[in-house]
Order: structure tokens, then sequence, then C-alpha cells
């Protein structure tokens, strides 16, 4: 239903209301008279005529007075819903820079956080999800060879060319490590890597689609390596280590991180430029028995040097 809004006096009315006004006193003037005559007949105040104009003069005063009330109680609500907007969108704006990394400008762990906390609520029933875990080899020689703004806009290039390629049922996160301080001892121990070129991937569906996922993601980054040369000067091989296992039912963040970087680290043992680690094997045994699927394994053991957490040796 549309709103009512007070009644505005604008400037044409009004001149043609002071117009009246000022015709109707000379009126009165030159004729006072015949006016009084008419308004108290005989020298009777109290009758008909006399009790309507006054009647009509009171309501025009008073709907005057409540009319200018509402006008500023309207213009004052006015100005606070165009404040609350403002507000509700520059909070808009804060918690979507808080869910972004400020460099590859994709969502970071705190979104990554609040997307299994939905997963642990709402979808774990029904839907199998996949983590992975990612981590670009040497890169740190590109920071170290050309700087690190050169290696930001690097990894930007690698975040944004994945992240415009990703599907439906594909997420991708910035991670920046997990709080080691938090953890075991002996597990803050073997923790290589300082969390500056990792990214954490969603994927919804079973193993054998997140390993097709990861496949894909080894031409893409063929291609962007050949992009590295309009940001380095020279043409700059990337590639990357991954692990990849199941989000577990009621996993917490920091549990679901630990278990994915239990994989990342045998994946990391691997000499060859593109290794990976995927866990458990039983789930890949069971994805054999479908065509597709194992056409997916096969082709990942051509483009990956596939460790296996089982023949890792024991800490």
């Amino acid at each position: 239903m549309p709103r009512i809004k007070p009644f505005e006096i604008k400037t044409k009315v009004g001149i043609v209301g002071v117009i009246v006004l000022i015709g109707s006193v000379l009126g009165l003037i030159l004729k006072w008279q015949d006016f009084y005559e008419f308004l108290v007949p005989k020298g009777v105040w109290l009758n008909w005529r006399f009790v309507i104009i006054l009647a009509i003069v009171t309501g025009l005063v008073v709907w005057f007075i409540m009319n200018e009330l509402w006008k500023i109680e309207f213009d004052y609500h006015e100005t606070s819903k165009y404040e609350i907007e403002n507000l509700r969108n520059q909070l808009n704006m804060s918690e979507q820079k808080r869910m972004t990394d400020i460099i590859t400008g994709v969502p970071n762990s705190n979104m990554l956080q609040e997307d299994i906390k939905e997963f642990a609520q709402t979808k774990a029933k029904t839907t199998e999800i996949q983590i992975i875990l990612i981590d670009i080899k040497k890169f740190k020689e590109i920071n170290r060879r050309f700087g690190y703004l050169k290696g930001d806009k690097v990894i930007r290039l690698v975040a944004q060319s994945i992240y415009k390629s990703m599907r439906r049922n594909e997420d991708m996160y910035k991670h920046s490590g997990i709080q080691i301080e938090s953890r075991p001892f002996w597990k803050r121990l073997y923790r290589r890597y300082p969390g500056g070129d990792e990214f954490v991937f969603l994927i919804e569906g079973n193993q054998a689609e997140a390993v097709g996922f990861v496949n894909r993601l080894v031409f893409q980054f063929q291609n962007i390596s050949s992009e590295t040369t309009k940001i380095l000067g020279e043409k700059y091989p990337l590639s990357f280590c991954c692990g990849l296992c199941p989000l577990v039912y009621k996993d917490k963040f920091d549990d679901a991180l630990e278990r994915v970087e239990d994989c990342f680290m045998r994946a990391a043992d691997g000499t060859s430029d593109f290794s990976i680690c995927w866990h458990p094997t039983t789930e890949e045994k069971k994805l054999l028995a479908t065509d597709a699927y194992r056409k997916i394994y096969e082709k990942a053991r051509d483009l990956f040097e596939v460790m296996n957490m089982e023949d890792a040796p024991n800490p």
C-alpha cells in the first residue's frame, strides 16, 4: 500500500494563497459592516454561521500545525531510512572485505570456515564434499628473484585465472595457514610451508570428481605459466603439490585443515613438478568399478607423481 505523504505547500500554491488572503483582508476592510451583519446578525454571536466559520478556521489551523509536525517526522524518518541503508551497505562491504583475501581477491580462510560450518549443519547428510589443499612449488624463488610485488601479481594471476573458471559445485579459497601455536608441538615440527601461496578448494562430489578437478588444474597451470612473461619478463613454469581427502561430517575448521594437511605433506615429498596424495585409497578402489571414474584416476597418474599415505615412513 502506498505511503501517504504530508502535504507540502509549494511556491505557486503559497503565492495563490497569499493573494487570496490579501483579497479577503481588503474585502473585509471595505465591506466590514456587511460582513459583520452576515456573521453576527442582530448582534447574536452564537449562531450557525459563526459556528461553521469558527469550526472551519479551527480545523485549518489544527490541520496546518499537524501537517507541519507530520512533515518534520516524515523528513526525519526518510533521513533515518537512508542512513540505515548506508550503514547496511557499509556493513556488507566490510563483511565482504573480511571474507576476501586482499591480494588475490578470492574468498579467504574466514569464508572457508563459514562454509565448512554450513556444511556440517546443512549438507553433510545428503552431500559429499572433498577438500583439496594445493601449494605452488618453488614460489619463494619468484619472490627472491623478482621481488614480492611481482610475486603478489603472479599469485593474483593464478587465483583469478582459476577462480573465473570454477564450476557451480566448486569453491576456492586463499589459505593463510592454521594458527600453528594452538597445535601440538609434534605437529608444528613438520610444517614446512608458510601459507603464502596455498589455496583450498571444496568440491561437491566424490573423490574421483575431485581428482578430475585437479587434473584440470594441471592444464590451467600450464596456461598460466605462459602468461607470467607479462609480469616477470620471462616465462616461469608453475606447478603444485596437492592433498585431497573428504570433508567429514561435524568436522571443525582446524580438524578439516589438519586432515588435508597431513595428506598434503605426503604429496610434498614428491620430486616431480606435479605431485598428489588422495586419501583414503579404499574410496578409489570402490570408484574404479565405473569406467568414467577409472579414466580420471588413470589420467591423474599420467599427470601427477602419486604419493600414498599408507606407504609413508613412520614419523
